[in-house]
């Protein structure tokens, strides 16, 4: 990759957010060391910021983009506050969006004035090689208006952005083409070769296009595009009429429409209207008037044929993407009754703990024996509030509090998903578990012998802990929910925490804090138009 290349790969990362520590570091190196470099980002900076607010559809990048940059803002912020040039320039162009975003006209002035800070920047660099030009004008450079108001230069250096990535589904790329960053900024000339999956790109003048894998595709122009190979669903806005795809065999100019073009290895390409008219040209000169409801069918030697017996579906409603939800289960909290623990007792073998408002947890008792606790939700399902089966478990977080009794402080527990089933209201410790305690050696049918949680030693108060999801995804992909088995050390300091009976104080009862992303559903994304 040649120094350009990696420049512009650094930047776009910085754009998007999604640079680590080292990269950062990296482009800040090679911006404070090299003006071209400088410049460069301070031009692509200044662009960034100008497409925020004319793209279309903008907001569902952002949303996508919030939702697999989870977890990663820390890495981004802490760098920038000691960057002289990242700090100033590209925090220039940040704050101008903020700004704008914002109603109000002193929000208007403070926007400006972080404008102007980074126009004085720009002077003292090489020029943008971007031309300003109103929006819906007729006056062209390369024959169409972006929706951002600009327009490619034919000049050396110059970016040449007209499209981006706004959104990916499934995708696998090809061996021998190059994967675009997340939502990337595509120049004119741009090849992408995608093996399986869907990928959305939205022009700069509102031009929608879904690829469906495998494909081959390259952005021509500011509203044109090639397809050698694939399938490709197009809706277009009447900022973008008089879009093109280009094939082996064919040109297709939109009249203001939606369709979706399907080209076979060879060149063989079909079209397929669903709205409005488009204009299919051969290569030897033939052309023909595709209305909505209509296909066409043109062979590799450029002669229109008859078409399909069975129409091409294509792809044209984008999956959504997914949603994390964050949910929570406490006993008599927002009416969830779910909850249910109990404790075992070696010393009182026969009696039942499943009706206490505490549990206890003691590796000896003052008989020497063992107290073994239990604690189950039932969270999984399809009733209203709870996690869907199959979903993904994110992260999760367990709430128990010590009770108030100056002598429930101990040794805390370790958290087993249990492989035995039990039942409150009548568990013992004979009864249960082959009568001698919960078994957690490797291979055994009791309880799995890793924990989801140690919690050390714990003293009065209420304490949460975050918990590995290995059980909570275990349960969520069908296996059968049996709660854990909370198992002391081997000292002889008892644990004892408030329980879900603990009704006169709702707020002390065991709460279970899920963060998840909901299956996707079954769904054809295939067109149902006739």
């Amino acid at each position: 990759m040649s120094d350009k290349q990696s420049l512009e790969e650094l930047t776009q990362k910085y754009l998007d957010q999604i640079a680590s520590v080292a990269e950062l570091a990296e482009l800040e190196r090679r911006l404070i060391s090299n003006h071209e470099s400088a410049a460069a980002f301070a031009r692509a900076s200044w662009f960034d910021t100008l497409i925020e607010f004319h793209f279309t559809d903008r907001q569902k990048a952002e949303d996508i983009e919030a939702i697999f940059a989870f977890g990663g803002a820390a890495a981004v912020v802490s760098p920038l506050s000691r960057s002289p040039v990242l700090g100033f320039l590209g925090n220039s162009a940040r704050l101008t969006r903020e700004y704008f975003s914002q109603p109000g006209p002193l929000s208007v002035l403070v926007a400006a004035i972080f404008m102007v800070c980074m126009i004085s920047v720009l002077s003292i660099l090489p020029a943008p090689t971007y031309t300003p030009t109103h929006i819906g004008s007729n006056n062209t450079t390369s024959g169409t208006t972006s929706s951002t108001g600009f327009q490619p230069v034919e000049e050396k250096g110059n970016l040449n952005l007209v499209a981006r990535i706004t959104g990916k589904h499934n995708c696998r790329w090809s061996a021998d083409g190059r994967a675009p960053l997340s939502y990337d900024h595509l120049k004119i000339g741009r090849e992408l070769k995608l093996d399986s999956g869907l990928l959305e790109i939205t022009y700069y003048n509102g031009a929608k296009l879904v690829l469906e894998g495998p494909v081959e595709f390259t952005v021509e122009k500011p509203n044109a595009c090639r397809l050698e190979v694939g399938k490709l669903a197009a809706k277009v806005s009447k900022r973008a009429v008089g879009f093109t795809v280009e094939t082996p065999t064919t040109t297709i100019v939109d009249l203001g429409t939606e369709f979706g073009v399907e080209v076979e290895q060879g060149g063989t390409a079909d079209v397929r209207v669903f709205k409005g008219v488009v204009n299919m040209t051969g290569q030897l000169g033939r052309s023909r008037r595709i209305t909505a409801g209509q296909s066409a069918r043109l062979n590799s030697s450029g002669r229109f044929v008859t078409p399909k017996q069975t129409k091409t579906q294509f792809v044209r409603n984008f999956p959504k993407p997914p949603e994390m939800v964050v949910v929570s289960f406490q006993q008599n909290v927002d009416s969830y009754a779910g909850t249910a623990d109990a404790y075992l007792s070696e010393t009182n073998p026969d009696f039942t703990y499943g009706s206490e408002v505490t549990v206890t947890i003691d590796g000896r008792d003052n008989s020497g024996n063992r107290v073994e606790g239990l604690l189950r939700f039932d969270i999984f399902g399809s009733g209203a509030g709870q996690v869907p089966l199959g979903s993904t478990i994110i992260s999760a977080t367990l709430t128990l509090t010590t009770d108030i009794d100056g002598n429930s402080r101990g040794d805390g527990a370790k958290f087993h998903r249990l492989l035995q089933s039990w039942n409150e209201s009548s568990v013992t410790w004979n009864n249960s578990f082959g009568g001698n305690g919960i078994d957690t050696t490797e291979g055994n049918t009791e309880a799995i012998s890793s924990c989801d949680l140690d919690t050390g030693y714990m003293v009065e108060g209420t304490h949460t802990f975050t918990m590995a999801t290995t059980s909570l995804q275990a349960w969520s992909d069908g296996a059968a929910n049996y709660g854990w088995a909370m198992l002391p050390p081997n000292g002889d300091d008892a644990w004892v925490i408030d329980s879900s009976e603990a009704t006169m104080v709702a707020r002390y009862t065991p709460k279970l804090t899920v963060m998840y992303i909901a299956p996707k559903p079954s769904q054809d994304f295939s067109d149902a138009n006739p």
